[in-house]
């Protein structure tokens, strides 16, 4: 089994060389990451929950279905005179 590393500034470092300390901060950013994943699958679940939501109630009410948005253009910022 391959020792677990950890990459920092460009670094790689063996996780079990690091002082307790780093090593809390590891797990902690793991757990972390963990989390950010499952709300980023949570939001994707609700805004596609959401979009269905609009689309039935759409066509219960008998409403033509929106045009896809278009593309908006970026602003463009002009200088001071």
């Amino acid at each position: 089994m391959s020792e677990m590393t950890v990459t920092i500034a460009g670094t790689e470092y063996a996780i079990a060389d690091l002082p307790e300390a780093a090593r809390q901060q590891c797990a902690l950013l793991q757990f972390l990451d963990g989390q950010q994943a499952r709300l980023q699958n949570e939001l994707a679940a609700v805004q596609l929950a959401r979009q269905n939501a609009v689309q039935l109630l759409m066509a219960q009410v008998g409403a033509p279905e929106p045009a896809p948005a278009k593309p908006r253009k970026a602003a463009s910022r002009k200088k001071p005179a």
